[in-house]
């Protein structure tokens, strides 16, 4: 609660969040508990794309706008 979801960064848009549970057996017959979020991103995305691939360190901006999914 109060928490900010983002975990990626130079995103400006909307975030939803939530969280799954549930039980998960092996192949071997252990049980487990599984918890899980997921989040859900709309909007701007703007990250780093090489722009040279023969110069180390080299990017240039990129942008992307969307939906993106985090699992």
């Amino acid at each position: 609660m109060n928490a900010d979801p983002h975990v990626i960064t130079n995103f400006r848009g909307v975030t939803a969040m939530g969280y799954t549970s549930g039980p998960a057996m092996d192949g071997q017959g252990n049980k487990y508990i599984v918890i899980t979020d997921i989040r859900v991103y709309q909007g701007e995305y703007t990250g780093g794309e090489i722009a040279d691939p023969n110069s180390a360190g080299a990017t240039k901006s990129a942008h992307a706008r969307g939906t993106f999914v985090e699992i």
